[in-house]
């Protein structure tokens, strides 16, 4: 699998973190207070993050899109 990392101050080059940022604040608004939020809540947030078609992705799932990776190999 190929990683990509973003150089500082570029944001161009990571419009998908930004993205997915936006998403993350659906779930925990600004300020939140992370010391109280359970793993449950984190884990439900990211199988709905995870579930979500994304255009970058061909309108896929980024786990289908990571199924389909695995089963490649």
């Amino acid at each position: 699998m190929q990683f990509y990392f973003c150089e500082p101050h570029h944001l161009w080059q990571k419009p998908t973190v930004k993205n997915t940022d936006g998403f993350i604040c659906e779930f925990f608004l600004k300020g939140a207070d992370f010391g109280k939020v359970t793993d449950e809540e984190v884990q439900h947030a990211v199988e709905l993050i995870c579930d979500k078609a994304r255009k970058v992705l061909g309108y896929k799932t980024a786990n289908e899109v990571f199924r389909e990776m695995v089963h490649s190999v």
